[in-house]
């Protein structure tokens, strides 16, 4: 349901929801009597008018409520009257994903972003792990663009996890999954004393030129330089996916790059920005 329902007093809001809508491929509807207006068949509702919010503020519809008053309701979603599109995105994004909103002002922008993490092996959790992580990206790319850099970012990361970690070589896992045993191979491996201390790192870095994520793990690694004989030379992405699984050739689909270094137990992912999106 890609449908967004709009209820405004000032239509000088309408360019910037339009635009929103249009880079997301949602449908929007402006009305201008909500009285018998049936919210729950959109997305969410986004109005300047305070009674809009009182009428549908314990529906189970996402409201946004546009306003340069400082009001606090865990149930309201507040956009200041000087947001811009990225800003509803990083209000659905928190529809979607359950992350906690933080208080923003529309007159600041992040330009760069430069983090690092450490993460245990959540096996189960990943995607929340990477929602978690990634946040803050809903400034920069849409969501369709997102969800993509997320789904190979988590790919990598219980790549991580599986193949560094928890040492499960792709023979084990595969013979594992045919048995239908692999989720008790992984909790097997997750049970033993030596897991609290072996982690997975994720650098994150954003510049106006490019993101770029660097994910190490604690394990063993593989010889990526030997693939096919060649010494000293990093190999090509397409021959380590010879003796790999489906995680990085989804990775692949969705960055500009990736980059195995250290002993084979370091991926970079290099995802390069176009001019207009930051």
């Amino acid at each position: 349901m890609k449908k967004v329902l709009a209820i405004l007093n000032h239509n000088i809001y309408l360019e910037r929801i339009q635009r929103f809508c249009d880079e997301e491929h949602y449908s929007l509807y402006l009305v201008d009597n909500f009285e018998d207006i049936d919210v729950n068949q959109y997305l969410f509702c986004i109005t300047d008018i305070k009674a809009v919010v009182t009428r549908y503020v314990d529906t189970p519809t996402f409201i946004c409520y546009i306003t340069s008053a400082n009001i606090e309701n865990n149930r309201v979603f507040y956009l200041k009257p000087d947001f811009k599109p990225s800003h509803i995105r990083f209000l659905v994004d928190v529809l979607y994903h359950g992350q906690i909103v933080n208080n923003y002002l529309s007159s600041v922008d992040i330009r760069c972003i430069t983090k690092e993490y450490e993460l245990s092996n959540d096996y189960f959790n990943v995607d929340r792990i990477v929602c978690a992580i990634t946040y803050e990206l809903v400034t920069y790319f849409t969501f369709s663009d997102l969800e993509k850099l997320r789904l190979g970012l988590a790919e990598l990361l219980t790549n991580a996890i599986e193949h560094g970690n928890l040492g499960i070589t792709y023979q084990e896992k595969n013979e594992s999954t045919e048995s239908g045993n692999f989720h008790k191979l992984i909790e097997k491996r997750l049970s033993q004393e030596r897991m609290e201390f072996l982690n997975t790192n994720v650098k994150l870095s954003l510049t106006k030129e490019k993101l770029e994520f660097v994910v190490t793990d604690s394990g063993n690694g593989f010889d990526y330089y030997k693939l096919d004989g060649r010494d000293n030379e990093i190999v090509n992405i397409e021959d380590i996916l010879k003796l790999h699984g489906r995680g990085i050739r989804m990775a692949k689909m969705y960055y500009d790059s990736i980059v195995y270094s250290g002993k084979g137990n370091i991926v970079t992912l290099t995802k390069y920005i176009k001019p207009s999106a930051v």
